[in-house]
């Protein structure tokens, strides 16, 4: 019986978690311009960029 409510316990957490990261994926708001020059920068000096949450343009004024 435990066994079973632990697995029922990891699905919903699991599928907690999914719903949560259901937002705006998409690759189009990602500053690739400023990516490249930062990973260029990197491979010219001998390292590795490993990045966790990868630069958003930013939302243009036009007041």
């Amino acid at each position: 019986m435990k066994r079973i409510l632990l697995l029922l316990a990891a699905t919903a957490l699991a599928t907690g978690c999914a719903v949560i990261g259901g937002g705006s994926t998409g690759q189009d708001d990602i500053d690739e311009a400023y990516v490249a020059a930062v990973e260029g920068a990197a491979k010219r000096f001998g390292t590795q960029v490993i990045w966790v949450n990868y630069p958003r343009k930013r939302a243009s004024s036009t007041q």
